[in-house]
C-alpha cells in the first residue's frame, strides 16, 4: 500500500483541480493547463534532488527511483490549483491596470530555480526548504512593488496549505500511517519536527507554491482582480 502516498497526494488533488476547471473561465482554464504542464515537466526534471535528500517514496511503478507519472500528475495538478483557486472562487476577472513586470518576472523564476540547484546541490541544503523559502522571498518582493496582491497571495496560500492538509491527513494518518517516518530521509535529523504526524517543511512547501505562484502572473502582466459583471 505504500507505493500508493505519493501517487496518492495527486490523485486526491484532482477533485479540487477539477471543480477549479469547470467553474473557470476559458483563459483560466488554458492557464491551468499550460503553466500546469510547466510545472509537471519542472516535477519530472527536479525529482532526483528531492529523492537525494528528502524523501524516497516507494514508486507506484516499482522501478526503483522513477517517479516520472507521480510527477506529472503531482506538479500539473498542484500548480493548477495555486494559480486559479483565487480568482476562480471569487468569480474574478483579470484587468491590465499596472505596468508590465515580464522581464522582472523571468528573472525572478531564474532566481528561484537558479538558487534551489545551487544551495541544494553544491552546498547541500535542504532542496525542499530551500525552494519553499526561494518562492517566499520572490513573492515578498512582488508584493513590495504590487501591495495590492497581499490579499490573493495569502489566500491562495492558505487555501493550497489547508487542501492538501486534508488531503494528508486521510491519506498518512488513516490510510498509512507512519508513511513519513519510513521514507522521510530527515526522520532522524534536525529537521526532524513534525505536526499532525505530518513534517513541518510540507506545511512550508504548500503555503510558499500558493503564495508565489498566485500571483506571478499577474504581477508579470500588471493585472488586477476585479469583480466579473
Amino acid at each position: 500500500m505504500d507505493k500508493f502516498g505519493y501517487i496518492g497526494i495527486g490523485v486526491s488533488m484532482f477533485p479540487f483541480w477539477l471543480f477549479l476547471y469547470m467553474r473557470a473561465d476559458k483563459a483560466v482554464r488554458q492557464k491551468m493547463i499550460k503553466h500546469g504542464l510547466i510545472g509537471a515537466v519542472i516535477a519530472m526534471i527536479t525529482e532526483h534532488i528531492f529523492i537525494g535528500d528528502y524523501w524516497v517514496p516507494p514508486p507506484v511503478s516499482d522501478v526503483q527511483g522513477f517517479y516520472s507519472l507521480e510527477d506529472f500528475i503531482y506538479g500539473f495538478l498542484l500548480v493548477g490549483i495555486s494559480l486559479s483557486v483565487y480568482n476562480t472562487l471569487f468569480r474574478l476577472k483579470p484587468k491590465d491596470n499596472y505596468k508590465k513586470q515580464r522581464a522582472l518576472s523571468y528573472l525572478l523564476v531564474f532566481l528561484i530555480l537558479g538558487s534551489f540547484y545551487l544551495l541544494s546541490t553544491i552546498y547541500h541544503y535542504n532542496s525542499t526548504l530551500v525552494i519553499s523559502l526561494a518562492m517566499l522571498f520572490a513573492a515578498l518582493f512582488m508584493l513590495t512593488l504590487r501591495r495590492d496582491l497581499w490579499k490573493k497571495a495569502l489566500f491562495s496560500g492558505l487555501t493550497v496549505l489547508s487542501l492538501l492538509l486534508f488531503i494528508y491527513v486521510i491519506l498518512f494518518d488513516l490510510l498509512l500511517p507512519g508513511w513519513w517516518h519510513r521514507y522521510w530521509l530527515l526522520t532522524d535529523s534536525g529537521y526532524a519536527y513534525y505536526i499532525m504526524g505530518i513534517p513541518w517543511i510540507e506545511y512550508v512547501w504548500y503555503f510558499s507554491i500558493g503564495f508565489f505562484m498566485s500571483i506571478i502572473a499577474d504581477f508579470s502582466h500588471g493585472r488586477t482582480n476585479t469583480k466579473a459583471e
